[in-house]
């Protein structure tokens, strides 16, 4: 404390100080999970234990018994039933929504950002629909609160690297793009929306925005039909189908593909996205911690090799890491007061991409961007 007391008598000193102050600033964080409806993700709850500047004051879970088994997994005496009450009570400084459900996210976000929460890590989907992800993100632009959404592929090394090859022109001038869903027990609809999301950001990574999109939908060997219509599994909405065939236009004659169909094949092997270029090939299989990208430069003739690109010095990350690092640029964005890397803006394209497969069945036409319909277009 002397050693303080000497420092502050002299302006540069006190400007240490404080800077050693703000970086030892440590956040509270509300953890809101819903054991049997979403659970808590992909272990969004533990990912604050990775990361020093954070700790877990409080969790919520509606099940008595979730509860119980939270707050014993977090380490945390703070254990409430009701959401609400924990972020009345607790005003923690970032919120965890780490339900997988995309039905309740809209509720929590609005009870986040009303208790003052600078930031909020919510799992993916952001939202069932275009219309449920506006009101999270007006709220938060209101209140001036970060929103980070769990597509961890946004901070990728090896994403990074397929940009890299990309802008050096590794396969030409980059011509269409290729994505499949994980076509397991929910392909078609379902996969739309839970994987789908994940390729869709991937496409708007690569390509920038799409300008507009038309599908094929089918159930079985029939054209999808109101009457295929249903409630999804996982808290997804309306869903139908079980063949998806979307294509989506981007800027500068780039066209996008996405499918995803049920067959025999439940492996997910196929999940990801292919780039064909000009003059060659890069394969991504998608994974949310360590996705796998392949190149093949086809101008090299018939049986070019496929190369892995690596990073040497690079070990692979766990989905835990990958959702610390996701953290850390939340809490970056914060103090920077900049939009994380993995936004709910980006997360927005992604349900908008899924919907307009839906609109596009539904009217037999093309659907612009951003759309102007925001509601589910299954509701009408």
């Amino acid at each position: 404390m002397q050693r303080f007391a000497r420092l502050l008598h002299n302006e540069a000193a006190r400007a240490q100080v404080l800077q050693y102050a703000v970086t030892m600033r440590v956040y509270r964080v509300g953890v809101i999970g819903h054991t049997g409806r979403g659970n808590y993700g992909h272990r969004l709850d533990l990912v604050w234990k990775l990361v020093g500047s954070t700790k877990v004051a409080a969790v919520a879970d509606a099940d008595p018994a979730g509860l119980q088994e939270a707050a014993r997994r977090l380490g945390t005496p703070a254990a409430y039933a009701d959401y609400r009450e924990m972020l009345r009570q607790e005003a923690p400084d970032l919120v965890a929504i780490a339900t997988r459900w995309p039905d309740q996210h809209v509720e929590m976000a609005l009870a986040a950002v009303e208790a003052k929460a600078m930031g909020i890590y919510m799992d993916k989907p952001i939202a069932r629909t275009p219309a449920e992800a506006d009101r999270i993100l007006s709220a938060c632009d209101a209140k001036g609160v970060k929103l980070a959404v769990a597509h961890q592929m946004r901070i990728s090394p090896l994403i990074d690297v397929a940009k890299q090859k990309l802008a050096e022109g590794a396969i030409g001038k980059l011509l269409e793009m290729r994505g499949r869903g994980k076509e397991d027990g929910r392909a078609g609809g379902e996969d739309l929306m839970v994987l789908g999301t994940h390729v869709f950001d991937l496409m708007r990574q690569l390509a920038g925005d799409p300008v507009w999109a038309s599908a094929r939908i089918t159930a079985g060997a029939n054209e999808m039909e109101r009457r295929d219509v249903h409630e999804g599994r996982e808290g997804l909405g309306l869903v139908a189908g079980d063949n998806v065939a979307a294509m989506y236009s981007f800027r500068y004659g780039t066209a996008g593909y996405f499918a995803s169909r049920r067959s025999d094949d439940e492996s997910g092997k196929r999940w990801g996205l292919d780039l064909y270029g000009s003059r060659g090939v890069i394969a991504i299989r998608a994974d949310m911690a360590n996705p796998v990208v392949y190149l093949m430069q086809t101008n090299e003739g018939a049986g070019a090799p496929w190369t892995r690109l690596t990073l040497p010095d690079t070990p692979p990350r766990t989905p835990d890491e990958a959702n610390r690092e996701l953290v850390e640029d939340l809490i970056a964005a914060i103090e920077e007061n900049r939009q994380p890397k993995a936004n709910g803006r980006d997360a927005l394209w992604a349900v908008e991409m899924a919907m307009a497969a839906y609109e596009s069945q539904m009217t037999g036409g093309r659907v612009y961007f951003p759309m102007k319909k925001r509601t589910h277009p299954l509701a009408s």
